[in-house]
């Protein structure tokens, strides 16, 4: 597909590049787990490094394939192309479980990352904001849950959670014309369900999900459609 197609996209007309070669990584992981009596704590960190990272460049009317008017029309145009140098991507992930008296369990979640690459773009003569490394492209920002649950000893259980994340302002060049990311970036945002259940046995459980509470309005990172709006939703599973 991305030797051979050309397809509107999101941040606009895509055409193909016959010479593009696969990329090649390689992911360093490194974490610890901690257990100590009513509490559990992970941290992980990776390091990943990509060469000849996939990513896209713009063009000129002037450099659309020959009978594709379509690529004209478009505000935005770009070819993918291999990256110069190694791309790397780094970040770190931890969560936190502590049980709580009377069966309640909170958990937290946090994860960052951050990704740079050469700057696809060429250098123009006259240049001078010119950035020899620059963002890859929708790299998700600063993002985790917090969840609080009581389980009982005869089967219901209820609880509430929040998802929540920052503001991502780190566009690629590509993310700038994307209309799938609102102007200066991806907002953040606070989502709060609540929920509820019974579970009778091993082979039937039925709940309740009260979601979004707030009818926050929120985008996860790079997605085309906003989440779900405040809404019930009751479900039953059933096993033999």
């Amino acid at each position: 597909d991305d030797l051979t197609s050309r397809q509107q996209t999101g941040p606009g007309f895509q055409f193909e590049n016959a010479d593009l070669v696969p990329e090649h990584g390689v992911t360093l992981e490194l974490g610890a787990r901690l257990d100590y009596e009513a509490v559990r704590i992970e941290v992980w960190g990776y390091r990943a490094t990509l060469r000849d990272a996939i990513a896209r460049s713009t063009r000129n009317t002037e450099d659309c394939p020959p009978s594709t008017p379509q690529c004209g029309a478009s505000w935005s145009r770009f070819q993918l192309v291999n990256l110069d140098g190694v791309a790397v991507i780094h970040g770190a992930e931890a969560s936190v479980l502590v049980r709580l008296p009377h069966d309640i369990d909170v958990t937290a979640n946090v994860a960052w990352a951050r990704g740079d690459g050469d700057n696809p773009e060429p250098r123009t003569a006259g240049s001078v904001d010119y950035e020899s490394r620059v963002p890859l492209s929708r790299v998700p920002p600063l993002n985790g849950t917090v969840e609080a649950l009581w389980k009982s000893t005869f089967g219901m259980h209820a609880g509430a959670s929040l998802r929540w994340a920052l503001l991502q302002d780190r566009l690629a060049v590509s993310d700038v014309s994307d209309q799938r990311i609102p102007p200066g970036g991806t907002p953040g945002f606070a989502v709060l369900d609540i929920r509820s259940g019974y579970r009778w046995n091993d082979n039937f459980v039925a709940g309740l999900v009260f979601e979004n509470v707030t009818d926050a309005a929120y985008r996860y990172h790079g997605s085309s459609v906003n989440g779900a709006a405040r809404g019930l939703r009751l479900f039953a599973e059933f096993g033999f």
